[in-house]
């Protein structure tokens, strides 16, 4: 990534490809080829490499997510869908895969659905508690989930659900930033 963000695209993904001759087996390497080629507008070659992640680690949550945003930011529904679902196959108290519906909703313009989603993929998140000690791990979904509601209810007319909806997401979003400031820091 480091490569990638100083303009060395074609070093960052020789040195992927040199990985991956080394370790064929370890899903991220892949999971980074396909995040790089996704960066360059290479889409095909993206689902190939982000594919080839998914199959070495199918029990990865994140790596669906990413790669389910991939087919939704390249507007490949259905793919995306298909991935969400298998998600929540596999780990039905997944606030992520609720998301991901709930935003597959929001783009079909099923707002009762996607209220529906994401208020599940919220109050899971609210549920989750971490062990003595720990802290929950950096999830801008947690934000992502709140300011999509305020969203709906923006749109639905209702001014003072979607006001500590925003409010939920900007607190959960400086959250997130501190997570993420003082791992920078480390």
């Amino acid at each position: 990534m480091q490569m990638y963000a100083k303009g060395f695209i074609d070093k960052a993904l020789g040195n992927l490809d040199k990985t991956l001759e080394e370790d064929p087996g370890f899903f991220k390497p892949y999971h980074l080829k396909g995040i790089l080629l996704a960066m360059q507008k290479k889409k095909d070659e993206a689902i190939v490499a982000y594919a080839k992640a998914v199959e070495l680690a199918p029990n990865s949550i994140e790596l669906k997510m990413d790669f389910a945003k991939f087919y939704l930011n390249n507007e490949l529904k259905d793919e995306a869908l298909k991935l969400y679902q298998n998600i929540l196959e596999n780990a039905p108290d997944s606030p992520d895969g609720h998301y991901g519906l709930g935003l597959i909703f929001v783009q079909e313009n099923k707002l009762d659905e996607a209220l529906q989603e994401l208020v599940m993929a919220k109050d899971i998140f609210q549920k989750q508690v971490p062990k003595e000690g720990e802290e929950l791990p950096a999830n801008p979904n947690r934000g992502h989930v709140h300011y999509q509601l305020g969203l709906i209810y923006k749109q639905k007319g209702d001014a003072e659900q979607a006001f500590v909806e925003f409010t939920q997401a900007c607190a959960e979003y400086d959250v997130l930033l501190k997570k993420l400031s003082a791992k920078a820091a480390k």
